[in-house]
């Protein structure tokens, strides 16, 4: 202080240099500045790299969601499969199921029998499931 003092430009010619002169009544208070703006820096931090997150979060979000649609479409269609394959197979004129019966009614010996919710009969035959056609 008390070259501060004698020298007024002792003062702009230690903060030209990036050196501030400290007193011990003013110290405490810049270290608390110094603490306050490390806080804030820390915080800072946080708050980018939960926006950082954030939006990785998001954009997973998307991209499951396309796939989980795709999955859906995927889905559809392969119902939409199945229904033709089955009035292929034991609906509508001239179904195979019905060809079959046929061809056992003119006296073919099969080595296998057909399940008997897939032969009852036109209105039997398109009722069955996935357990009569692994049969």
């Amino acid at each position: 202080l008390l070259a501060l003092q004698t020298d007024h430009d002792l003062w702009n010619y230690a903060y030209q240099r990036k050196v501030v002169l400290m007193s011990p009544t003013n110290l405490i208070a810049a270290l608390r500045m110094a603490l306050d703006l490390w806080k804030r820096e820390y915080q800072l931090k946080n708050i980018q790299e939960i926006v950082n997150r954030g939006s990785m979060l998001y954009d997973k979000l998307v991209s499951f969601t396309e796939t989980f649609e795709k999955i859906g479409d995927t889905l559809n269609t392969a119902s939409k499969a199945y229904e033709t394959a089955k009035n292929q197979l034991a609906d509508g004129k001239g179904n195979v199921i019905s060809q079959a019966d046929k061809l056992r009614k003119l006296g073919i010996i099969p080595k296998k029998k057909l399940p008997s919710s897939m032969s009852e009969g036109k209105e039997n035959a398109g009722n069955f499931t996935k357990d009569a056609l692994n049969n």
